[in-house]
């Protein structure tokens, strides 16, 4: 029993390759942005008026974990347009298509 072969082409593999790469690189420019927040929201949190009475280091804690998530989760949600930015000009050096 003979088993055809399959043809591979090379076309096929080249698009999977920069489809895989666009994607590595969407992903790379919103963990940027999602940074880029990140450091906004916790200078933010710095700029107050005085000391909290009733705050504590276990609600800083969680108030930090609470703005790392929103700002992950934000990232390739928000209009900043960083990430977007950062995409384009990155792809079009590396020759991917949006």
């Amino acid at each position: 029993m003979e088993i055809p072969s399959l043809s591979r082409d090379p076309a096929v593999d080249i698009t999977r390759s920069q489809a895989s790469q666009a994607e590595r690189l969407q992903q790379a420019a919103e963990g940027f942005e999602a940074l880029f927040m990140q450091q906004m929201m916790q200078s933010a949190r710095k700029s107050t008026l005085g000391e909290d009475l009733l705050g504590s280091s276990g609600q800083d804690h969680m108030r930090a974990m609470l703005d790392q998530k929103v700002t992950e989760v934000g990232a390739g949600r928000s209009n900043l347009g960083i990430a977007r930015a950062l995409y384009d000009q990155f792809a079009a050096a590396a020759g991917l298509e949006r």
